[in-house]
């Protein structure tokens, strides 16, 4: 086990913070990725021993090396027939890598370009975060288009407001109708950008976890959950489906660990490992502190809190 944190640049308010009433919260995603690499290599030189990355592996090695032909010591590499992939080996002998699982925060507006990849220079404006709480207006707006508020209760298991993605959307198409038309891909959560730096192309994917966060999804049967399509429609946010990410179970991978995310958290050989794209943050702590069972629950109080029941969502607003 192996834990390290990376700083990065905290929310901010949009350039028109003030003209939408100081309600408004954005992150750069890049800082998501430089973090997240950060923070992956600092645990696999935690695990590993490493200091230094492969060098440090050498040092060991030779020193190995060196304790078995005394009278060797400084010698090269070449003049002990050291070859270079045994420390790349010894490396899978003391920690064995099997993939990379990711989590995150839900329930954010992250829109990527067209043409966007990691090697591209293309530039992912900034992500409207879960706390932004700029869609007032359309949030109101949202409950008369549907039929009220019960109608979107019974479409999404959830009372959505302001902070829903449902608003934020219907926002953006009111007020920055380009970033309907610039975008190629719509992700929700932050460890779907991660993700896409980690296999070198957009991870066009959700969890369930997250999703249900969005109030883009219809209440969960036994067949799982899907899109409310019929409620984008009424609200007259259907032109979004095609930017809507995949529904994936974090068990399925996707896709493989690209060789430059590898190289940028030091460790090259683990290029080719299947990355999954976990359940959100919330869902994650909850499956890690055993509480992912029938029968089972848990409380979390921190610097926010969400209640997604609709019961007791309706019983405190009375």
């Amino acid at each position: 086990m192996a834990s390290a944190f990376w700083p990065h640049a905290p929310p901010r308010g949009s350039d028109d913070d003030v003209a939408q009433g100081g309600q408004t919260a954005e992150q750069e995603p890049s800082d998501w990725w430089r973090a997240a690499a950060g923070a992956a290599g600092e645990c696999l030189a935690q695990l590993d021993g490493r200091k230094g990355g492969a060098e440090g592996w050498k040092g060991r090695m030779m020193g190995r090396r060196v304790g078995e032909k005394q009278g060797n010591k400084g010698r090269g590499e070449r003049e002990l027939g050291f070859k270079s992939t045994e420390w790349e080996e010894g490396e899978r002998d003391v920690v064995e890598v099997v993939g990379v699982a990711v989590t995150g925060q839900m329930q954010d507006v992250i829109l990527l370009p067209k043409d966007w990849s990691p090697s591209t220079s293309a530039t992912v404006p900034p992500a409207i975060l879960y706390s932004d709480a700029r869609a007032t207006n359309e949030a109101k707006e949202m409950a008369s288009l549907a039929g009220g508020e019960d109608a979107i209760v019974a479409a999404t298991g959830m009372r959505q407001g302001p902070t829903s993605v449902l608003a934020k959307l219907l926002w953006l198409q009111r007020h920055q109708p380009h970033a309907l038309k610039e975008a190629s891909s719509l992700l929700l959560g932050a460890h779907a950008y991660v993700c896409s730096h980690l296999i070198g192309r957009p991870a066009r994917v959700v969890d369930s976890t997250t999703l249900s966060t969005t109030g883009l999804a219809t209440c969960p049967n036994a067949n799982g959950v899907s899109y409310a399509s019929d409620l984008l429609h009424s609200l007259g946010l259907s032109h979004w489906l095609p930017l809507l990410p995949d529904i994936l179970p974090p068990t399925q991978s996707c896709g493989a660990l690209s060789v430059e995310a590898a190289e940028r958290m030091g460790a090259r050989h683990l290029a080719g490992i299947p990355v999954f794209h976990s359940c959100g943050d919330l869902g994650a702590s909850a499956v890690g502190c055993g509480a992912g069972l029938p029968g089972t629950e848990y409380i979390y109080l921190g610097t926010s809190g969400a209640n997604n029941d609709s019961r007791w969502q309706l019983q405190v607003g009375t």
